[in-house]
């Protein structure tokens, strides 16, 4: 074993210790989008694209809310068309203005920020 660990560079190993062990995981709203039976969020988490049901995606807890809100969406709102879908009301424009107000939001959020600009100018 000591050959294997002598032959891996210390970057690479600190990188595979760090990502093993890490002890909080950032993640980053990406999207969503109509599932069949509840709404589909897009998501990074950590290094990797996940999607989650919306229902699973809350149940991570308070990173999933900051996610979400840094993003520039309202989880009433989400909450709302998730609620919708399960009860077979779903309206796809409903959908759609809460990614506008998203949009609306987040370039809102980056100009009161010293963030990088929104990509969605």
């Amino acid at each position: 074993m000591y050959c294997l660990t002598s032959i891996v560079p210390k970057g690479m190993r600190r990188w595979l210790v760090g990502s093993r062990f890490q002890s909080h995981t950032t993640i980053d709203f990406i999207g969503v989008e109509r599932g069949p039976d509840d709404l589909v969020v897009t998501c990074l988490r950590g290094r990797f694209r996940d999607r989650l049901l919306w229902s699973n995606f809350k149940a991570i807890g308070q990173p999933a809310i900051v996610a979400v809100a840094r993003a520039g969406w309202h989880i009433q709102s989400l909450d709302d068309i998730a609620n919708s879908i399960r009860e077979g009301r779903f309206d796809e424009l409903e959908l759609e203005r809460a990614r506008e107000n998203a949009k609306k939001n987040l370039t809102w959020i980056n100009r009161s920020s010293s963030g990088p600009p929104s990509q969605f100018d």
